[in-house]
């Protein structure tokens, strides 16, 4: 296990650029630094690399109370049943004596070290240089027997009595001297602690980005024929060193794999990970455009519906294009061991699943990372009916203009939208039927197909790949991130419907607190999302810990893998947990009702025996006017397109809108912890005939509760109120996704629907809040409230209305979740 941890370093003075080393020792120090930082760039797998978020204390105040000399003394006395730690405590007592001895403002930067008290985490460093400043006004610093020992924990993210020292290291990205030295005030920097030694080593044998890539692996270009008489486009890169077999590694996309050409190599990594990870382990590496794409044959459909009944070699789909890929690669590219993997996210984790679908015998094991699954109920474009505009207006064009011949250049350009206030455009742009006339005149066919296919018809219902997941027998790792914006939904069906068909025993979820594709380079190393800390590199320890184990195991018989059922991030009190099955089995009902004031009555046990009196007469109900015209938003910041962070975004903003419900429970007294699917069951009114409902589950924050440090948005988490969940349902789908019908004018109706999972602790003295709106802008397009196909609106059609949320016996409204005991 990698550590994670905190280096405490104290600093009362501005330190000298190696003033005390000779001639061209500084020099030979800056070069050395410069060619370690590029080396740990190309490959933070190396041995020893550790990140360390380094917290600078300059006042003095702080400093005495954060280190207690006598608490350290007596963290240290505990160390000794180690004999490692054991070899630690002369040099920390030592250390501790001479700190002592000085007062604090004598002790420089070149001797610091430091107890971090919720990690029970002890580090020391000798020496402490800035040796190098870089250009984005950060510094590389040089670290001198450093040490660090953990203690105490012994959780995922701090295993216990774990021991790291390096003779000498450098701290890459730490603060320059203008951050370092300017105020008084507790300063949070990220830094990556990297031994020189290795990383140096690792950089001449095996840096694999760029011409290191064409050092060590020979690429190959196939047409490869389909059953059909097609030819798909495939690259193969296959290791060098042929005195060893290799198993393949394939990935089918729709997005092109420039750069083409047998002599061109790419600049970024091999493999599923950014990391040098699969590269330097060896694996045979395939990747291929699929039919109707860039360089390959045939004619394009997305989201290909699957054949479950081919009957002559013109039946195809996806995954008899994966099965013909596969079996002629087996039987046309050497020195492989006969096992084939299979990884895609996003879209390409949609070929995955659909290659696991009457699989090759030889694929063995198979990672669909946020596969889309269903384009209508919950991944990418419509959620519940509702259309997500933002996301698809601006990623549309990638993938929906049509191809004459194969292309190697991109037949798109990002659009351009002219402001950086989304909410601004999409306001501007009235009815979505302007889209096309304005801007993709007709060159976007899949947006109008998009369009024109507003209820749950054929067309959407024969590209659902879950139906056919009934006889998967590969190992299967699926993979999903709890604040994806994208395809959440999809990991969560993929799992769940594999677990129905009977395929536990290889079928793994993995769940972290991640956007789309966070976990594997989108969210660097997965330490923090917006204004949200997640206290670890959970994007790491999956790379290294699972997704690279998980491959090695299946595809080459090397280590032990022996995964829970699902491995999963718990959010709010940022700890991983392993669950034997998802949803927890040992979870118990619990119900927020709605109350007068805007309260939220917490109840656990049936809903029915558990109303409060206070609504059980009566017929309450609150109500707010929604305007087409002024939309809510969906986040408090100005940007173009879908905004990634708006999972966990702070909703005060929205709190305030005199359109948007509020309902909170009292300050919690425990920890309340959900896991699994949120229901929102409400019984609601309009005077139009039609609506959205978007309900939000939120995190309320006490209103002491520290800042980040460092703060470079000037965010006050005091107070702060994180979205955990949140979602929509287009209202005339209540009843049917196939058939819409329209609302009877101020006549209640029931409207219910499923958020998607959580795994969120609401800590003790946090309040969990509710919110009920109408419009979520520009995230989902604006329901005109009058029962008109979107497509067809005009401007007239968009009407104000007065909505109601009722709370009575007769019409209650609430929110349903599992709560762990």
């Amino acid at each position: 296990m990698r550590l994670i941890a905190c280096l405490v370093v104290f600093a009362a003075c501005r330190p000298a650029i190696a003033q005390d080393n000779p001639a061209g020792e500084l020099e030979r120090l800056q070069t050395t630094a410069t060619a370690a930082r590029r080396a740990a760039a190309a490959d933070p797998t190396i041995k020893n690399v550790q990140s360390l978020p380094v917290q600078v204390y300059l006042n003095e105040q702080k400093r005495r109370r954060l280190i207690s000399t006598s608490n350290l003394r007596q963290r240290i006395e505990q160390y000794t049943g180690d004999q490692k730690r054991e070899d630690l405590i002369p040099i920390l007592k030592e250390q501790l004596a001479d700190l002592e001895r000085k007062p604090l403002d004598q002790v420089s930067f070149d001797s610091a070290y430091g107890y971090e008290p919720t990690t029970g985490l002890v580090g020391y460093s000798k020496k402490v240089r800035l040796i190098e400043n870089t250009s984005d006004g950060k510094s590389v610093i040089l670290v001198e027997n450093a040490a660090l020992i953990i203690a105490g924990l012994g959780t995922s993210q701090y295993p216990s009595g774990k021991f790291f020292n390096v003779e000498k290291a450098i701290l890459i990205g730490a603060p320059g001297p203008e951050q370092l030295f300017q105020g008084n005030k507790k300063k949070s920097y990220s830094a990556t602690l990297v031994d020189l030694e290795a990383v140096l080593q690792s950089a001449s044998t095996t840096s694999t980005t760029g011409g290191q890539v064409k050092a060590h692996y020979t690429k190959h270009e196939f047409q490869i024929p389909m059953r059909d008489g097609a030819r798909l486009f495939t690259t193969v890169f296959a290791p060098k060193d042929t005195t060893q077999t290799y198993p393949l590694l394939m990935v089918r996309t729709q997005s092109g794999m420039r750069p083409y050409g047998p002599d061109q190599y790419p600049e970024t990594l091999l493999g599923p990970s950014p990391l040098a990870h699969f590269a330097r382990e060896g694996y045979i590496f395939v990747l291929q455009d699929v039919r109707g794409r860039w360089m390959s044959e045939g004619t394009f459909v997305n989201m290909r519906p699957h054949n479950p009944h081919k009957k002559t070699p013109q039946d195809i789909d996806e995954s008899s294009d994966t099965f013909d890929t596969v079996d002629w690669l087996l039987k046309n590219v050497p020195n492989h061991n006969g096992r084939v993997g299979l990884y895609g996210t996003s879209y390409r984790g949609f070929y995955v699943v659909a290659g696991m679908i009457d699989a090759h015998p030889a694929i063995r094991a198979a990672s669909p990372q946020a596969p889309i699954v269903d384009w209508f109920m919950g991944d990418d474009w419509r959620h519940n009916g509702a259309l997500f505009l933002a996301h698809a207006f601006n990623y549309m064009p990638t993938i929906g203009k049509a191809r004459s011949q194969p292309v190697q250049e991109p037949l798109f350009s990002r659009f351009d939208y002219g402001t950086p206030d989304a909410y601004d455009f999409f306001l501007k742009l009235g009815p979505l039927a302007n889209v096309d006339a304005r801007y993709f005149q007709g060159q976007v066919p899949f947006w109008n197909e998009l369009l024109k296919h507003d209820t749950y018809d054929e067309f959407w219902q024969a590209r659902v790949l879950r139906p056919h997941l009934m006889d998967v027998r590969l190992a299967v790792l699926t993979v999903g991130g709890w604040f994806d914006a994208e395809n959440l939904f999809g990991a969560l069906e993929t799992h769940q419907r594999l677990e129905s068909a009977g395929s536990g025993r290889n079928n793994v979820l993995v769940m972290g607190p991640w956007i789309h594709g966070g976990w594997n380079g989108g969210q660097a190393d997965g330490a923090s999302l917006g204004d949200v800390s997640f206290g670890a590199q959970t994007a790491v320890f999956f790379r290294e810990q699972i997704e690279l184990p998980f491959f090695e195991f299946h595809l080459k018989g090397k280590g032990t893998f022996k995964p829970p059922n699902a491995w999963i991030f718990e959010t709010g009190t940022n700890k991983w947990r392993e669950e034997a099955t998802w949803p927890p089995q040992n979870t118990r009902p619990l119900t927020f009702q709605f109350q007068s004031h805007g309260r939220l009555a917490v109840e656990s046990g049936a809903v029915e025996s558990n109303v409060p009196e206070s609504i059980a007469t009566g017929n309450g109900f609150d109500e707010y006017v929604s305007d087409p015209a002024r939309p809510v938003p969906y986040i408090d910041k100005i940007g173009s397109g879908m905004q990634v962070e708006y999972p966990c975004a702070d909703q005060r903003f929205a709190s305030r809108r005199p359109d948007v419900l509020t309902y909170e429970t009292d300050v919690l007294q425990y920890d309340v912890t959900l896991a699994g699917p949120i229901v929102a069951d409400l019984c609601v009114s309009t005077t139009g005939t039609d609506s959205d409902w978007i309900v939000k589950v939120i995190d309320v924050y006490p209103v002491d509760h520290p800042d980040p440090s460092p703060n470079p948005t000037g965010v006050r988490m005091g107070g702060y109120q994180q979205l955990v969940r949140g979602d929509v349902l287009r209202g005339r789908f209540r009843n049917s996704f196939e058939k819409p019908e329209p609302f009877t004018p101020g006549q209640p109706a029931a409207v219910k629907f499923k958020l998607q999972d959580v795994y969120h602790t609401f800590s003790k003295g946090h309040r969990i809040m509710v919110q009920v709106q109408c419009s979520w802008f520009p995230l989902v397009d604006r329901n005109p409230q009058t029962f008109v196909s979107p497509i067809n609106a005009k401007e007239s059609d968009f009407q104000k209305t007065t909505q109601r949320v009722y709370r009575s016996r007769k019409f209650p409204s609430r929110v349903t979740a599992r709560m762990l005991p």
